[in-house]
């Protein structure tokens, strides 16, 4: 037996088992947060990450696999996007054309926050907004500075599905954040790392599975230490508010049938990060 390739294969699936703390979202309505710094000791300015993720349904619409995007969360090559790509390419169907389109990404920016409406308000909670939210928190921290972090954000969901709409509005309430809070910060930098090799062969079979493309043999992984952390960058871009937004609203997002796995279930639950 191979030491050194048990032993990886071993890290691969304890990686792949690995249960991450799903990410609070906002509710319909007004909720009410606080923005927290960065969860890194001598980077406290750096307080959001980028995060994507491919959710690759089969033809009846059930999501087969989910996958992290590493080119959405750290501007890295992505086999999966490579794989989509590739699929489309291979096919002239246009339903699955379309089909392939919806899995290329959903993005979000992943940031610490305190959920003043949750059971533990004062514990900080690995929080998903999507990038117009980004960009309406970037002109407060603009207009308001360092301030923003010692107030009360309202942040308003309304609509569902692609209709959804977004608000936030600093409040006057002043909130101190405690050193204990800070000491309980989320890493980000750790939590986007859901990758594994079980779970893109997994994303790269239901890929092909499509088309009718064979499966993969193997697959790597490309990741960056750092995040993409540019505003300016960020902020070209538009808000994504529509597949994504349906997917975790379940606007129209079926199940999978009782015929999934239970180890896809519970991979699907803590990839999801806070699907309804």
């Amino acid at each position: 037996m191979d030491a050194s390739k048990l032993m990886s294969l071993m890290k691969d699936k304890k990686a792949s088992m690995a249960r991450k703390d799903k990410a609070s979202r906002p509710k319909p309505g007004a909720n009410r947060i606080v923005l927290l710094p960065g969860w890194r000791k001598e980077e406290q300015h750096v307080w959001f990450h980028e995060f994507g993720q491919h959710f690759i349904k089969n033809e009846a619409g059930e999501i087969k696999a989910v996958y992290p995007c590493n080119e959405a969360t750290y501007g890295k090559p992505c086999a999966v996007c490579d794989g989509l790509s590739q699929a489309m390419r291979s096919t002239k169907d246009d339903k699955l054309i379309e089909l392939l389109g919806e899995a290329k990404t959903g993005r979000d920016i992943m940031i610490n926050a305190l959920d003043l409406g949750s059971e533990n308000p004062n514990t900080p909670v690995p929080y998903a907004i999507k990038r117009g939210v980004f960009s309406d928190l970037v002109t407060l921290i603009e207009e308001w500075g360092i301030q923003v972090f010692t107030k009360e954000l309202v942040l308003t969901r309304e609509g569902k599905g692609l209709n959804t709409k977004y608000s936030i509005q600093i409040s006057p309430k002043e909130f101190v954040v405690s050193p204990s809070i800070l000491e309980k910060l989320v890493d980000l930098d750790d939590y986007v790392k859901q990758e594994s090799e079980e779970q893109q062969k997994r994303a790269l079979g239901a890929i092909g599975a499509l088309v009718g493309l064979p499966g993969p043999s193997t697959a790597s992984s490309v990741r960056s230490d750092k995040p993409l952390t540019s505003a300016s960058s960020l902020l070209l871009e538009s808000d994504d508010a529509g597949l994504l937004e349906m997917e975790l609203t379940g606007a129209s997002n079926p199940t999978p049938t009782a015929a999934s796995t239970v180890s896809l279930e519970e991979e699907l639950d803590g990839l999801l990060g806070g699907a309804n």
